[in-house]
């Protein structure tokens, strides 16, 4: 048998092979920062046999209260994924399974690679209605690229997604979204690209996504906490979406993530800014409202405590956004774990796309505010 990581998004350090199928694992961390918590490694050799994966210092994680009620995924396609056998005892991660390929590999959550980017990247360049731009390169001289489309003269929408690598289930959310776009138009679609201008960023931290981090860029920087004043050096990617922001303007921004602790999706808005109005406010629970009428996941309550007025981080990029352009701007939260609470719905790539079509339907009807 043979354990690697050397893959796009891979990471993880072999500590031994205690056994003819048991492997002592360690988190790797981000490649400049010292934080742990994403994991995906391939095992080769293992098909039909139970194998026996510890990951024996998950408990360091930065988020290591994601490993309770959690599931590690595993597959042999890219494509379909499954959850694996896991045990969390505070300290170590345990997956358990028997490979049926000869070639399989496991994440913290399925991978969303280069690859899959930029077949999806192809598909809109290919597009009689939308368009690619690229906002600029990033640390390591990556693309950060944009998919454009809609009315040029309508209300600026902007969707990023991917400032934290390792959520990846934010860039599946997005697949579902651009997919439903692309697709043969039915009424929501058309109703939202006939009322308003999208920009999406599918992947602000390429960098990132590509060395297998689970939080920062290529220089070790946290994207979501570089909005007030973002380094060109050590920070380009906000750089780029924030001069596009001041040269083109934005009406409603939202910033796509996932959650390795919460077992739900929801939305966390802008309440502490100093600047936070009714309007905002409004917007907020209109929002949530159509969420939740979409999404059986999506929870109106709960969440992030709320942030007392005037109290608000700034340089979070929802918070700068509604700041500086008094528009409503709002963090998405996606669950990472494979059931969400109360069990009812599995949660993965399948319904994290499905969520993603569901965008198209909940945005076509907030943008008739517009109309």
């Amino acid at each position: 048998m043979e354990l690697d990581a050397d893959f796009d998004g891979g990471s993880i350090t072999l500590v031994e092979q205690d056994g003819p199928a048991s492997f002592v694992l360690s988190l790797r961390p981000d490649n400049a920062a010292d934080l742990r918590q994403w994991f995906a490694f391939r095992l080769r050799g293992a098909a039909g046999t139970r194998v026996r994966l510890s990951l024996v210092d998950a408990g360091s994680a930065r988020y290591r209260r994601g490993f309770q009620d959690y599931r590690a995924w595993v597959s042999a396609d890219g494509e379909r994924w499954a959850p694996v056998t896991t045990h969390f005892d505070g300290t170590a991660l345990t997956l358990l399974h028997t490979p049926r390929a000869d070639e399989v590999r496991y994440a913290c959550f399925p991978l969303y690679d280069g690859a899959r980017r930029e077949a999806l990247m192809a598909r809109v360049r290919d597009s009689a209605h939308l368009g690619a731009l690229t906002l600029g390169p990033s640390v390591m001289g990556r693309s950060v690229d944009a998919i454009v489309g809609g009315s040029p003269r309508g209300p600026l929408v902007w969707i990023v997604a991917r400032q934290h690598p390792g959520e990846t289930v934010a860039e599946w959310v997005i697949e579902g979204f651009v997919e439903r776009l692309l697709a043969a138009r039915d009424g929501a679609t058309q109703a939202l690209l006939e009322r308003v201008r999208l920009v999406i960023v599918p992947c602000m931290n390429p960098d990132g996504a590509t060395v297998g981090n689970h939080r920062t860029n290529g220089a070790g920087v946290d994207l979501n906490r570089a909005w007030l004043e973002p380094d060109r050096e050590r920070s380009p990617e906000v750089a780029h979406v924030r001069e596009h922001l001041e040269e083109e303007g934005v009406d409603l921004f939202l910033d796509v993530h996932g959650d390795e602790t919460i077992p739900y999706a929801f939305l966390a808005g802008c309440e502490g800014n100093p600047g936070y109005s009714p309007a905002m406010a409004q917007a907020e629970a209109e929002l949530r409202a159509r969420f939740a009428a979409e999404n059986p996941e999506f929870r109106t309550e709960g969440g992030y405590p709320l942030e007392d007025p005037g109290t608000a981080d700034l340089s979070l990029a929802a918070n700068w956004v509604a700041e500086r352009f008094g528009c409503p701007a709002i963090t998405l939260e996606l669950p990472m774990k494979h059931r969400i609470e109360g069990g009812e719905l599995r949660w993965g790539p399948v319904r994290a796309r499905a969520f993603g079509a569901n965008l198209v339907t909940v945005l076509a009807g907030f943008s008739e505010r517009w109309s």
